[in-house]
């Protein structure tokens, strides 16, 4: 992989959608030599002509990331592997989403890999993925109704 999106490096980071588009904004702006012309409306949306997505080595340099590439490449590789990102994905992720659909009321939870993620791992890990949490948090009820199910 070479070039993230917005949604990809929020979820490098650990930040959110906008603020990583602010810093892509910033990286291009200075890689080009040019003002950063992105502006944020009452809404926090960022508002730009930049590519949606960039190159990986232009974010690393220009943000002082000279890490970014080995971090993609390690979730591509290794995602399941670590103990703390499976940790996450297979138990804290989707325990927090069952709690926040049960606590909303929700008849039927669906459980789906974050977007993000999903376009930085292959398709294999999704499978894994999606495979346990069938094992562990698949539900229907007395009456063979779903309420948790694994899209």
């Amino acid at each position: 992989m070479n070039f993230l999106n917005k949604n990809q490096l929020a979820f490098i980071l650990d930040i959110k959608a906008e603020d990583a588009r602010a810093k892509m904004c910033h990286a291009w702006a200075a890689s080009k030599g040019i003002p950063n012309t992105a502006v944020r409306n009452e809404k926090e949306k960022i508002k730009d002509n930049y590519p949606d997505a960039m190159p990986i080595d232009l974010l690393a340099e220009h943000l002082n990331l000279p890490t970014l590439q080995s971090s993609v490449d390690d979730i591509q590789d290794n995602y399941l592997k670590r103990p703390a990102s499976k940790k996450w994905i297979l138990c804290d992720f989707p325990e927090k989403e069952i709690q926040k659909g049960t606590q909303a009321g929700k008849a039927l939870i669906r459980l789906n890999i974050p977007k993000a993620l999903r376009t930085l791992i292959n398709q294999q890990v999704q499978k894994e993925i999606k495979k346990e949490w069938v094992d562990r948090y698949a539900k229907k009820d007395d009456k063979g109704r779903e309420l948790i199910t694994v899209v």
